[in-house]
């Protein structure tokens, strides 16, 4: 046991660790705006959130996720970068803030006037 102190076996996962592809890449911003571009004037940003990211209601959406809904979207191009521009703050989840902050407003006045 380690009592409170960091061991190099603490450290021995990397050997074989393999970081995710968003990992990797820089952010694309031009990308990024094509995505935005497609949710917006093909369909609207709180009906992709409900319909094809956030499938299972966790309200929240992890890369894979969010790989998937891309591919069903039809959208080609550089989703680990996309994914990089969205998720500043580098959590490894997606919100709907984060994707449509209008539609975020929207669900959570929608939830209030139900209660």
């Amino acid at each position: 046991r380690n009592q409170g102190y960091v061991m190099v076996t603490d450290f021995l996962f990397l050997d074989s660790w393999i970081p995710p592809e968003w990992m990797l890449v820089e952010p694309n911003c031009e990308d990024l705006e094509r995505f935005f571009q497609l949710i917006r004037h093909k369909y609207q940003p709180l009906w992709v959130w409900r319909r094809v990211l956030d499938k299972d209601e966790s309200n929240f959406v992890t890369f894979v996720e969010f790989e998937e809904g891309c591919r069903q979207l039809g959208f080609h191009g550089d989703i680990a970068g996309v994914w990089r521009a969205i998720d500043t703050d580098q959590t490894g989840f997606l919100s709907l803030r984060e994707i449509s902050d209008e539609g975020d407003r929207a669900l959570v006045q929608f939830m209030l006037t139900t209660e």
